[in-house]
């Protein structure tokens, strides 16, 4: 030991920073690893890059090793800021044991590199940075304001979070720090709120930087003066903006008033501003409110820029000026949408649907460009609002029945070979128009129509990929089979119909499927572009796709993965469908696979051992088979039945990875007859129910289903196979998910919670095949703090239909929420669930004599006919001249 530590410090003696010392820090001698640590902080700066790879280390050091390692740090601040950086890039649970604990080290001098690291493109340092900076206040140490206040705005929930709690710390003022010298000798300046009068009587005798420190003060009355004087002098400053958020009123109505009064001098600070608007007082927000009206016409570039903030903060916050401004809005709004900023473009999205909502008119046009918008959250909500602008012409019949080419065209749905045989009567111009109609049997037939013309005409075909997202299922289908007939315009339609693909389930996703298809290779480019999307859509739309090409698809998948300039989501994406698709037996796919994850894996650091060598696609050896002809065919269960005595539950969850889907297939129908012996082998047999080979996935989750065990893994795990199953394994994965009953309910239910999005799609057909199993964990829903997991429950209880007979009271409370899509689904379900109680009906007719929204009105005006009521009259309804 004394050799070893010796030889560390003759390290730094010579001058010599190596690797190795940081090996010696985790010695089993303590000398040896005092020794490491003091020599590393010997070195300084020089030993920087492997002073960072201890961070990993420190869970594992002594506390007087990492104590002195600690102090190594000090040295880097201001020289090496980057290695500091670079500490925080890993996960929340590791830098709460790490790197975490340097900053608490460093204290103040960790704060310039803390508040570089804020403004950094990791959200992983992000994350970190904001969490040091918590830990940093709650000591007592005074961080950078202004990046922790910027922090609020980031698009990572977490940073948000914790950046909120350390400006509420900062505002907080417990104990009062009083300024000694006031900005001016003025009665009552630190007892009473001055006008901006009194204040401007004084002007010449205030100063500049005591008004500044005023800002500081503990006391109100003194922050409050202090921000209407910095209007009086006429100076502009972000402390203006940040005292939006001080705990006391008046502050916060100064500040608001003395924005207000700067003009032009507080323009460059008014962008931030926006986000506070929902949580500030009523007169102050009033105050500010106006203040960011003003600026449109002179300085929307600052309205536009504001928009650069998570949705759910521009929703009480930016959006609320657009809806204010009105008219003037539209055209500030019509820049936003096409910045390369991507929420910008989205916020400028939601800023048209404030504006339709307060029936200010929007051209259509505008947001249909942005139907094309590579970014699918862009895209879908430009095709919703679309779909909304779209609306109000579906409310008439655009035509009279005589002027249809066939009788009963308006009133029933019309079969392909009637719509042949008329085919001459037929004219493209008046079905695209017709699209549009308010009779869902028109907009069929039409659709229908235009698939049998198979006519190229570019607005018909944007219209029909409109109709993918039609409120009638009749309407989509219709539409994507004649998408399928025309293949035209694969630009636009090629990506509906992926999107249609991966929100659907039964006879829309084949029908899209098979529209796909009919553009050949013309869709091989778009195919190819949505790789870059998420593992989830990607395995819901391409797998489909890819089983019924031909092998082009699969050697433009090759390309992608062989191609080191395309995105990484992309290549990986590109890796794994070739492996689902089986295509690895040819050498050149399993060789680029194989490089591609080899070039991917981190790099080694001290102490590591390097991962295992992937398996061969078959057992590299061989193990003894449980009985004969184990790996030739399938067994039948009886026979399984009479040998299960002798089987070895280990062997068998091993032979549930092997290379052979025979052996996979016997092995997972062997562990399902051996009752609660396998319940060890369970997650195993969860990974198979998305087996390349059908028969596997199959006995797979029969075995799942005869276990009942481990619902919170297998559940999620069957039903997200759903996604991609195929035909013959897809009603299997139902019948083995009721098997559990109740249970799977539950924790779907969390599912839908935890992932509104991803989860709601493939819970529902769980949903359809034991609604009342669902109904008890979906009222619980309901009160979820998340808006999206609320209109999920509501939109699956709407699907349960009269089943949910005891959603009815928590449905009714869903009329009160502010989201209008709730309340649309609420009384959409109430319709369906068909409850014809007075209670009922008296709070349909409440929420229809207070709703200000058209479309709400109109769910209400359709629930009341369902439950066989006299609909009242909308109100506000349109005069002669809107008609």
């Amino acid at each position: 030991a004394m050799v070893r530590a010796n030889s560390a410090r003759a390290l730094a003696a010579a001058g010599h920073a190596t690797p190795r010392l940081v090996l010696q820090l985790r010695d089993t001698e303590l000398v040896v690893g005092l020794a490491a640590a003091e020599s590393l902080a010997c070195f300084g700066v020089d030993a920087a890059p492997f002073v960072a790879q201890a961070v990993p280390l420190f869970d594992a050091l002594r506390p007087e090793v990492l104590s002195v390692l600690l102090g190594a740090f000090q040295s880097f601040v201001g020289k090496a800021d980057d290695v500091l950086i670079e500490t925080l890039r890993v996960t929340v649970r590791q830098a709460e044991v790490s790197s975490l604990l340097i900053f608490d080290h460093l204290g103040a001098a960790g704060v310039p590199v803390l508040t570089k690291a804020l403004g950094s493109d990791s959200g992983l340092v992000r994350t970190n940075a904001i969490h040091a900076c918590n830990r940093l206040v709650n000591a007592g140490v005074a961080v950078d304001l202004e990046a922790v206040e910027a922090a609020t705005h980031d698009a990572i929930a977490e940073v948000r979070e914790t950046a909120g709690q350390v400006c509420a710390l900062l505002f907080r003022r417990a104990k009062p720090q009083l300024i000694e010298f006031p900005p001016i000798e003025i009665d009552g300046f630190d007892r009473e709120v001055l006008s901006f009068e009194t204040l401007e009587k004084v002007k010449k005798r205030l100063e500049l930087n005591r008004t500044l420190d005023a800002l500081k003060d503990g006391r109100p009355a003194v922050r409050a003066n202090a921000a209407r004087a910095l209007a009086v002098l006429e100076h502009g400053t972000p402390l203006l903006a940040l005292s939006l958020r001080d705990a006391d009123s008046d502050v916060v109505l100064a500040a608001a008033e003395s924005l207000a009064k700067l003009g032009d001098h507080a323009t460059p600070f008014l962008a931030g501003t926006a986000a506070v608007l929902q949580s500030i007082p009523a007169e102050a927000r009033n105050t500010l409110l106006r203040s960011l009206v003003a600026l449109a016409g002179r300085h929307d570039e600052v309205l536009i820029e504001a928009l650069r903030v998570p949705t759910e903060f521009a929703e009480g916050g930016i959006l609320l000026v657009f809806q204010t401004l009105g008219e003037k809005a539209v055209p500030i709004l019509t820049r936003a949408i096409d910045d390369a900023s991507v929420l910008i473009r989205l916020n400028g999205i939601y800023g048209f649907k404030k504006l339709v909502e307060a029936n200010v008119p929007i051209d259509p046009e505008v947001i249909r460009r942005k139907t094309a918008d590579p970014i699918g959250d862009v895209r879908s909500t430009a095709e919703r609002l679309y779909g909304l602008l779209i609306t109000p012409k579906r409310t008439q019949q655009l035509r009279e029945a005589k002027s249809f080419p066939l009788e009963d065209f308006d009133s029933k749905v019309l079969d392909p070979e009637t719509l042949e045989a008329a085919k001459l009567k037929l004219d493209a111009g008046m079905l695209a128009e017709a699209l549009r109609d308010g009779r869902s049997a028109v907009r069929v037939n039409s659709a229908r129509a235009l698939g049998i013309l198979a006519h190229q005409n570019p607005n018909a075909v944007h219209e029909l990929a409109v109709l993918l997202r039609d409120e009638e299922e009749d309407v989509q289908l219709a539409a994507a089979w004649s998408l399928g007939r025309i293949a035209g315009e694969p630009a636009v339609v090629v990506p509906r119909l992926l999107q249609a693909m991966n929100g659907a389930l039964g006879a829309l996703r084949g029908v899209a499927l098979d529209a796909i298809l009919a553009f050949g290779d013309s869709a091989l480019p778009l195919l190819r572009d949505a790789l870059d999307n998420t593992d989830e859509f990607v395995f819901s739309t391409l797998i489909p796709v890819a089983r019924r090409r031909d092998d082009k698809l699969a050697a433009t998948f090759l390309e992608v993965l062989k191609d080191r300039k395309e995105p990484q989501r992309a290549r990986a994406n590109a890796a794994s469908l070739l492996e689902t698709i089986e295509a690895t037996d040819d050498p050149e796919v399993f060789s680029a696979i194989e490089r591609f994850r080899r070039a991917r894996r981190p790099a080694l650091r001290p102490g590591d051992s390097p991962p295992p060598e992937r398996r061969a696609p078959s057992v590299a050896e061989p193990d003894p088979m449980p009985m004969p002809d184990f790996d030739v065919l399938p067994i039948e269960e009886a026979a399984l039945n009479k040998a299960k005595a002798s089987f070895d539950i280990a062997l068998l969850e091993r032979m549930l990875m092997d290379g052979r889907a025979v052996v996979r297939l016997n092995a997972a129908s062997a562990l399902g007859l051996l009752g609660s012996k396998a319940n060890g082998a369970v997650p195993a047999l969860a990974v198979r129910v998305r087996d390349s080979n059908p028969a596997v996935a199959i006995a797979a989750a029969k075995a799942l289903a005869k276990l009942a065990y481990y619902p919170e893994h297998v559940v999620p795990a069957m039903v997200n196979a759903l996604r991609d199953a195929h035909r013959d394994v897809y009603g299997v994965l139902l019948d083995s998910i009721e098997a559990f009953g109740g249970v799977a309910a539950e924790r779907l239910t969390l599912e839908i919670e935890k992932y509104p999005h991803r989860a709601f799609a493939v819970v529902r057909p769980v949903v359809n095949r034991m609604p009342k199993a669902f109904v008890a964990p979906l009222i619980d829903l309901l009160n979820s703090k998340k808006l999206k997991a609320q209109e999920r429950a509501a939109e699956l209880l709407l699907e349960i239909g009269p089943e949910a007979k005891k959603a009815r009271d928590p449905l009714i409370a869903c009329f009160y929420v502010k989201d209008g899509g709730l309340r649309v689904t609420a009384v959409n379900a109430i319709a369906r669930i068909g409850d014809k109680d007075q209670k009922v009906i008296s709070a349909l007719r409440e929420l229809q004599e207070k709703e200000p929204s058209k479309a709400v009105q109109y769910a209400v005006r359709r629930a009341l006919i369902a439950l066989g009521q006299d609909p009242e009259p909308l109100n506000a309804a349109p005069s002669e001249s809107d008609e």
